[in-house]
Order: C-alpha cells, then structure tokens, then sequence
C-alpha cells in the first residue's frame, strides 16, 4: 500500500465519483423541473378546456353536462368547485370526495391560479400525492375580487416520481460502470507512470550497494524520461568522483602507513576514520579501532568524551609516558563543509630519545654549573692560598682545610643525592617494604631534630604523638622524607621559632603537616621547590648548608609509596608543608 499506484488509483475514483455525483444531480434536477413544468401546463391547458367548454355559452349550462371528452382517457381529472372549495361538478368519479381545500384552492379563492403538491384521496379514498392547479372563474358581481366558481384540476405525481427513479437507477449504474472502467484505466495509467519509478529505485539500491555500472533505458520523451537521462548522467558522474576518491584514499593510506609516526582521525561523533600501524605500536595497543574515543583521549591526558568538547586549550600538544615512552601528541581539528568542526587529527611522534637527553642535560647542567662550580671554586681559593705561603701559618692553615674539607663533604653529598635521583629516574631504586608505624618514624625524625633545634631554642611539637597508621613502606626512605622537611623548618625558622607537627587520618588518606614560622617562600617560587636545584633565596641557601635537591627525593620517595607531597606558604609567616598517603584496604587507626 505505499506505492504510488495505490495512491493515485483512489484520487481518480474519488474524481470520476465527484464529476458524476455533480452532473447527475444536475441532470436529475433538470428532468425533475422539465417534469413539473410540462405537469403544470397540461394542468393549466385542462382548465382552459374546461372553462371554454362548459363556460362559453354562459349561466350555468355545465351543472347537467357530461365531461368533456378530452377528459374520458387521460390522466388529468378536472372538477367545477364553489367558493368553498366544495364540489359541484366532475369529469369523473369521485364518490366519497366532497370538498377540496388544497393550497391551489386557497390560491384561487384569493383571485390567482396556482399549483401544488397535496396529499389527497383517489375515488376508492386512498391517499395518493397529486399535482393540483386551480383558477377563479365567474366573479361575484358584488363583489369582483371574490370568484363564485373555481376550476380544480389534478393528477397524480407518481408517474413524475417513477420516471426520475428510473432515471436515477440508470445514472447509478452508470456511475458504478464508469468507476470500474476508472479503475482499470488508473490502474494501467498507475502503472505506466509508476515502472520507470520503480525501476529507478531499484537501480539507485543496486548503486548503493556499490554497482554503479547500472543504466535505465529511457522510453520516454516526458518528465519521466528526462527523469530518468539524468538520473543516468549523475550515475555516470557519480562513478567518476567514487574512482577519484578512491584513488586518493589509496593514496594517503599508503602515506599514513610510510608516515614514520602515529596517525589517528576521528569524526565528530567519534568514530575512528583512519589509523596507521605505527599509532597501534606507539600507544601499545593491539587493536586502536577497538578503543573508544573517550579512552584513547584519557591515554593522550586529555579528558574529553567527544570531538564536540575540544576547546582551545584542549588543542594544546600534549606529551605522555606509556611503558617508559615518551609519545608527543599533536591534535588539530578540521572542518566539515558547513564550516564546523567536522573531527580531530592526532599526529604522534615518539620522543623518547629526545626526552631523555633533555632530562640528562638538565640533570648536567645543573648538576655542574649551579652546585660543583660553587665548592670547587672555594676549595681551589682556599688550596691557591696556602700555596701561595698561608700554609707556614698552621692557625691560618688548619682553618683553611676545614673549609676545604667542609666543601668536600658537600660535593660528596651532592654526588649522593644526584645517585639517588638518577636511581628514581631509570627506575632502579629499591625500596625495602614492610610494615611500619608512621607516628614512631616521626617521633624518632622529632628527636633526631630537637638537638639542632636547641641549639637555636626552637621547639617542635607533636599534636599526637601516640597515635597509629600502619602502612607498608620503606622506614629509612620515610625517615628521610620527615627528618629532610624538619631539617630545612629549623634552618629556615629564626631563633626561637616553634615547629608543630599534626597528624589526621581521615577514611581515605593519611595526612602529616609540619608548619614553622620562618621565613616564608614567595608565592612565584612556591610551584617549583619541588625541582630539582631549584633554591628560593639561592645565597642563604647556599650559606646554610644542603644541595638543593632534598626536597625533590622528598617528593619522589613519597611519590614512589603513593602519596603527595605539597606546600603551603606565606612570606613572612612560614611554611606548611603536607604529606599524604592512602589508606589501605585493611588499615586500622585508633
């Protein structure tokens, strides 16, 4: 039922109905008033008769009168009434009827013949429908408006009525004829137009499912053919552009497959459009199509859902480690033809290298030119001296090896914590784990620190001392971690400066903050004391002894247990800092 031809079928059945309905009813309408009129004058005529027959000679001559002979055989019955509609004479029988009163009668009694259709008995009394006329005749001579005699003729109506019905059964069976015969023809006309519709859907299907060598035949000159010619012409274009797409498809598969690095394009839904092999090698997954797209973009370190999402900023090049590699992601989007934005292309690069030397270039210089240039100076300054003859002096010269020592010392440390942080990097630090109670390691870093404290009449105190966290960890990594904040608090803190230590071990996360009232750090330098050389105030840094580096093993010890390490801190006021780990699965607290 959705096809054309059983729509077009019923609106040409509901026009042949219409345009019949419309012309019978008119034909109906006129036969009907052509009936009536012929009626009327037949009427009329007879009551012409009538009164020229039995009125020409005057008086009253009709009373004793047979009918008129025009009367004895035909379907109109005449009748002589006085001016109360009662009869005095009839051209044939009516026994049983004595008066007349119709709406012709009343007209005539008014001075006017008229017709009318009434409801009155036959000679035997029953009621049939009758087509009746009336004319005055014979006008009182008192009064002239007034008629002494009424001419009353009348027949039936049912031949009139007969004749339509026939008429009418004859136009509904021509109706019915003139339906079948608009079905089959609109059937046919249905289908003629609807073959070469029909043919081209099912060519255009066939083209679809990617058989673009079909042609229509054309049969015809109208619409339908010049349909048809260019439906033919667009295949044939059609054929033409899919060729040179796919040979540019071709193309840049085989570009992005040479392409020394990752390719990945995604649509704006999503979708991934295109790939190379060498995208699946980098990122370390063996099927990059079965990945969604909000997935891959949380490997690259970006936490988008879809295409749509991407902002400015989300563009930015972004760098990631995946299994000891560093991958540089580069996203750049692309529009669609209605100028939005159609879907984003990821090109990736392995840095790896790259990165690594960066790291151990940094790592050099600054190893070199900002901790092992300071000491060796001073010791090659002090060793020129005594060369130069302070060493006769022993006062002079001991004080002078002291330094020297002391400088040595500090170079030996600075080699120890750039081992330790060259460990961290290539992973090779072992840590000894096992369960230790993280309130008896700071108590025992509080009391390797309160005799360095005294000496400046700094306190420290322990908010809970005897509490409990247990984790698993490695103790001397976490003695370091805790003794190296509180050796930096009392260095940094002024004399009689207090030191405070608080614990809180909520359901998820243990926490420590140890807050003194030093110096502060400026909130510029606040984000990078966690590097590695870096020094806020680099001369009393350097005055008061330490390589720079202890609070970046801090933080990679405390990284490597799976905890944070941050700061908090106001110039003038002191610093807070905190560390905090998870709380394991089956850790109890009391």
């Amino acid at each position: 039922m959705n096809s054309i031809k059983f729509k077009l079928i019923p609106i040409l059945l509901a026009l042949v109905f219409i345009v019949m309905l419309v012309s019978g009813t008119l034909m109906l309408t006129y036969l009907h008033s052509e009936e009536t009129a012929r009626v009327h004058n037949s009427l009329r005529d007879t009551a012409a008769m009538i009164e020229s027959e039995l009125f020409a000679q005057g008086g009253e001559y009709w009373l004793g009168a047979e009918g008129p002979g025009f009367l004895a055989a035909g379907e109109i019955m005449g009748y002589i009434l006085n001016s109360s509609g009662e009869v005095l004479w009839a051209a044939d029988r009516t026994e049983g009827i004595e008066r007349f009163s119709g709406a012709s009668v009343l007209s005539a009694l008014a001075g006017q013949g008229g017709f009318a259709g009434v409801s009155e008995p036959d000679f035997s009394g029953q009621f049939r429908r009758w087509i009746t006329y009336a004319a005055p005749v014979s006008h009182a001579p008192d009064d002239p408006s007034r008629p002494l005699y009424i001419i009353y003729t009348r027949t039936l109506s049912q031949p009139i009525d007969e004749r339509l019905t026939e008429v009418a059964l004859i136009f509904a069976v021509s109706v019915l004829v003139a339906m079948v015969l608009a079905c089959i023809l609109g059937f046919v006309f249905a289908g003629t137009l609807t073959k070469p519709i029909v043919m081209l859907a099912k060519i255009a299907n066939q083209m679809a499912a990617g058989d673009l060598s079909q042609t229509i035949t054309v049969s015809s000159q109208d619409e339908i053919g010049r349909l048809t010619d260019n439906f033919n012409h667009m295949a044939r274009e059609l054929g033409k552009s899919i060729a040179s797409m796919t040979d540019e498809k071709n193309k840049m598969e085989t570009i992005l497959e040479q392409h020394a690095g990752g390719i990945l394009a995604y649509e704006r839904n999503g979708r991934l459009l295109h790939f190379n092999e060498m995208s699946a090698v980098m990122l370390g997954l063996g099927n990059v199509e079965a990945v969604p797209f909000p997935e891959m973009m949380s490997v690259l370190g970006k936490d988008i859902a879809n295409v749509t999402q991407f902002t400015d900023a989300d563009f930015a090049d972004t760098t990631v480690n995946i299994d000891g590699r560093y991958i540089h992601a580069s996203f750049r989007a692309y529009t669609n033809f209605a100028g939005e934005v159609g879907g984003i292309v990821i090109v990736l690069a392995d840095i790896t290298k790259q990165q690594l030397l960066d790291d151990l270039r940094k790592e050099f210089v600054a190893n070199v030119s900002h901790e092992i240039r300071t000491p060796l100076t001073t010791i090659k300054g002090y060793a020129e001296t005594l060369l130069d003859g302070a060493i006769d002096d022993r006062e002079v010269a001991s004080e002078f090896l002291g330094i020297i020592n002391s400088e040595a010392d500090r170079m030996t440390l600075l080699a120890k914590d750039l081992l330790e942080l060259s460990s961290f990097d290539n992973k090779q630090m072992k840590l000894n784990f096992e369960d230790v109670n993280l309130y008896e390691i700071i108590n025992k870093c509080i009391r390797q620190t309160e005799i360095p404290a005294g000496k400046k009449r700094q306190t420290i105190s322990f908010a809970d001392p005897d509490g409990s966290f247990v984790m698993s960890a490695d103790p001397d990594r976490m003695n370091q971690v805790v003794t190296n904040i509180l050796s930096n608090a009392v260095k940094y803190s002024p004399e009689g400066a207090h030191i405070s230590l608080t614990a809180l071990t909520a359901e998820e996360s243990f926490e420590l903050s140890i807050t003194d009232t030093g110096m502060g750090i400026p909130k510029a330098d606040l984000p990078r004391i966690f590097e590695r050389f870096y020094r806020v105030d680099k001369a009393r840094s350097r005055a008061l002894g330490g390589t720079g580096l202890g609070l970046a093993i801090a933080k990679e010890i405390v990284e490597a247990h799976g905890g944070r390490i941050s700061a908090s801190s106001k110039v003038g006021h002191g610093t807070t800092m905190r560390i905090s780990f998870p709380v394991p699965p089956s850790e109890t607290t009391r």
